[in-house]
């Protein structure tokens, strides 16, 4: 499927219709699905080199590619790349550079990546606290609660699941 997709924005570029960095970040995103993260990163490197302005998305798709394949270091190159670039990380982009630092066992290195996002104005959401940090995922989802805020099925399900996790 990624290969057809590659073949229409080749197809596009031949036409002259200038593919769009949407049309990219598809491809890109399939090929991490895939687990393809050195064709993900030709697609990256050739928007690049075809003059393409590269947005916070295109930073999120590789990052989350390379953490759910687990390599967490070029994740980490990523991610800090990304300042140099003008781009500033996400909500988003620090929870799952968070998580894949837990999935690793790196918890210290999540904790200095937890003061670097609140040291950046960016605020841990229940997401954050989520993905490793058990007691702190209940004190909030008690404080929510207890604020009237509904957590919802989904939410509850998350932080069973995680417990789980963290029992295993």
């Amino acid at each position: 499927m990624a290969k057809e997709a590659e073949n229409v924005l080749e197809f596009m570029v031949q036409r002259g219709v200038g593919p769009v960095v949407v049309a990219y970040n598809t491809l890109m995103d399939g090929y991490c699905f895939l687990g393809h993260m050195d064709r993900a990163i030709e697609v990256f490197h050739s928007m690049v080199d075809k003059g393409i302005e590269l947005n916070i998305l295109c930073y999120n798709i590789l990052i989350n590619g390379y953490c759910k394949n687990m390599k967490i270091e070029e994740a980490m190159n990523v991610f800090h790349e990304m300042p140099c670039k003008g781009l500033k990380p996400t909500i988003d982009i620090y929870n799952t550079m968070l998580q894949g630092l837990f999935e690793v066992g790196r918890c210290s290195t999540s904790q200095g990546l937890l003061n670097e996002m609140q040291a950046n104005g960016q605020a841990p959401d229940y997401y954050t606290y989520c993905d490793g940090r058990i007691d702190d995922a209940l004190l909030l989802f008690q404080e929510l609660e207890c604020s009237g805020i509904n957590l919802g099925i989904a939410m509850h399900n998350m932080i069973i699941d995680r417990v789980q996790r963290w029992e295993a």
